[in-house]
Order: structure tokens, then sequence, then C-alpha cells
């Protein structure tokens, strides 16, 4: 039927945002579905697809086309949004400013909601991406080191850290390089030079290094 092939495409593209196909691709895609959603009255898929064309149009600096969408979806109006939606917008908030690189604001925003999306949408594949990167933003405002939260950025940072190699030692080898990767970040916040370098490349590579 109509509503299942709606989410069968918003879950298509979303794997493609999530595996790292080149953005004007996705951007394509989204586009084209998006009215046919809209067309066939689909406001769930609907909604969440247009967050990742949102992110997308986003992370490639095209300004006019996010705020359009900004506008017509509400998406920078939390409170207008279907409570359902909300915890994807959270997501793609904290995961968008991980891939711009504003790490202070995917560690506010991080901090704030912590675990929350986990436990509003338990079992959905964003999980392991959305952690992996509001940790990466945590930990990048915890090397900084000058700020007042400093303390509860390592902490919070560590957790995240223990949280992905928990899922790692349960047999979740999807999420072994985001745990080598975090593993990097938490030598490098130790000053700890080889070890970083050492899991970075590893990360990278999936090549141990001898020197």
């Amino acid at each position: 039927d109509i509503e299942s092939a709606m989410w069968s495409i918003y879950h298509y593209i979303l794997l493609e945002f999530q595996s790292g196909i080149a953005l004007e691709t996705v951007a394509d895609d989204c586009q084209m579905y998006i009215t046919q959603m809209a067309e066939n009255r689909m406001e769930g898929a609907l909604g969440f697809t247009s967050f990742i064309y949102w992110s997308v149009n986003t992370l490639m600096g095209r300004k006019d086309e996010a705020k359009m969408l900004e506008d017509t979806w509400n998406i920078s109006n939390k409170p207008s949004i279907r409570k359902d939606l909300v915890p994807i917008f959270e997501a793609m908030e904290t995961t968008t400013a991980a891939y711009l690189g504003k790490h202070d604001v995917g560690a506010k925003k991080g901090m704030e909601k912590g675990d929350r999306f986990s436990k509003q949408l338990p079992g959905t594949p964003i999980i392991m991406t959305e952690t992996f990167l509001r940790g990466v933003s945590v930990f990048a405002m915890a090397r900084k080191g000058n700020t007042k939260d400093h303390r509860a950025l390592k902490k919070e940072a560590t957790r995240i850290l223990r949280k992905i190699q928990n899922w790692t030692e349960q047999g979740n080898m999807n999420v072994r390089h985001y745990e080598t990767l975090l593993e990097a970040e938490q030598a490098a916040l130790h000053s700890k030079k080889h070890l970083a370098k050492k899991n970075y490349e590893y990360a990278i590579t999936g090549k141990l290094t001898t020197s």
C-alpha cells in the first residue's frame, strides 16, 4: 500500500544519508519523494524526510533552501511539531551540528537531552550515529579545557564512550569504528598523543600501527 511504500522510501533515504552517499544525491531523492508524500498526504513520512532534506541542505550550505524548509515545516518551532516528530528533530540538530563542526551547539544540546532520543524511539538505526556524533561534540568541547562545564563535559563524554563500548561487548560490530574514534578522542583529552594517533589510524584504516 502507499503508506508502507512511503515509509520504506523514508528509511531508504535515511540509510543513504547515514552511509555517506553524496549529499547532492540524497537531496535529489528527498526533493522527488517529498512531493509524492505531500500529494498522498503521508504526514509522518513527509515530516521525517523533510528533516533529512533540511539537514542535507544545511550541510551543503544552501541557506535559502534550508530557510524555506524551516518556514514550510516549522522546523525551528518545536512546539508546533507533532510530538512523535520532536525526537527526530532533536537528533537532527545534534548530528547536523557535529557534521558542521559546531561542537559548542552539539555539546550543549546533547548535554540537555542525553539519551532521550534512544529512549523515545528504541530500535531506530539512527541511535548509533546520533550517540556517536553527540560524543564527538562533547569530547571536542571537553578538550577545550577552559569552559565552566569542563568537568561535566568530561563525565558525559566518558559515559557516551562507555555506552558504545557496551554495544561492542554485546556483539554490535557496526559501532566498532565509533568506539575506536571516541577512544582516540579520550586519549587526546588526556594528552596521550601516541595512543590517540594509534586509535585514529586504526578507526580509519582498520590496521594497527607498530610504531
